[in-house]
């Protein structure tokens, strides 16, 4: 039964329904363990792109230019991403900690089993990009004849024979997690898009039902009924207030 009363539809994220969503796209990023990956993941790939950067301006040639740009480009996402997720998870998980959130069950079925759907599907859909990531991550962490001519780090390892092969797999057990932090940023804008989207079909639902228990009274005495204008004006400062705590 629909209440306008905000103890009886508010609540903090608990039940999350895009709870997997969460774990995988925030919860994961505050472990302090894989904080301290971030960290060094982030130091060892400055370093690297720094080399690189020296080297384009130290000895620039066309060759060398076509077979390490790609990764040089892309590794400016990688970086920007390692820096950036600590301080966007954070960021969302203080959002939901402080904005109100409608419980999905406060209006009707039709809305909850709708909300519901979608969060399911959104479970799988990160659930299915996250395999995917990791195949294809450990795909590339195959060693090939051709990774030197395509990959900067491994043509400076081969400069350090001794080291070449334990720092080559070093580099390499790397790329399942960053396959997973360039997801990270997407992933969290279409968690807090969701969000605000299922609090959309409440709040609209909640605005197309403000006149709820009223349909039987005729329209022309309900303009001079004075506890309907009250109940109206009670449920209208309901859903402006939680519009724009949310909006």
């Amino acid at each position: 039964m629909m209440k306008y009363e905000e103890k009886e539809v508010r609540q903090v994220i608990q039940n999350d329904v895009l709870d997997i969503y969460r774990k995988i796209s925030i919860v994961a990023f505050q472990n302090n363990i894989l904080k301290i990956m971030l960290y060094c993941i982030f130091s060892a790939l400055t370093a690297l792109e720094i080399m690189q950067t020296y080297m384009f301006l130290n000895k620039f040639e066309g060759v060398y230019f076509i077979r390490y740009a790609p990764l040089y480009v892309g590794m400016s996402y990688i970086l920007l991403c390692t820096a950036t997720t600590p301080y966007s998870t954070n960021v969302v998980d203080n959002i939901f900690k402080k904005i109100p959130v409608w419980k999905v069950d406060c209006a009707d079925d039709e809305t909850k089993e709708k909300i519901k759907k979608e969060a399911k599907f959104l479970n799988g859909f990160i659930i299915f990009f996250v395999i995917l990531a990791s195949i294809i991550a450990i795909l590339h962490m195959i060693p090939d004849p051709d990774d030197k001519n395509i990959l900067y780090p491994f043509a400076l390892f081969a400069e350090i024979p001794e080291w070449e092969n334990t720092l080559g797999w070093c580099f390499r057990s790397t790329f399942p997690f960053l396959g997973l932090l360039m997801l990270t940023p997407y992933c969290q804008v279409i968690y807090c898009c969701s969000h605000i989207k299922f609090q959309m079909y409440l709040f609209i639902y909640y605005v197309k039902n403000i006149d709820k228990c009223f349909e039987e009274i005729d329209g022309d005495k309900l303009f001079y009924t004075e506890d309907y204008q009250k109940e109206i004006e009670k449920r209208l400062l309901f859903c402006i207030k939680h519009h724009i705590e949310c909006y």
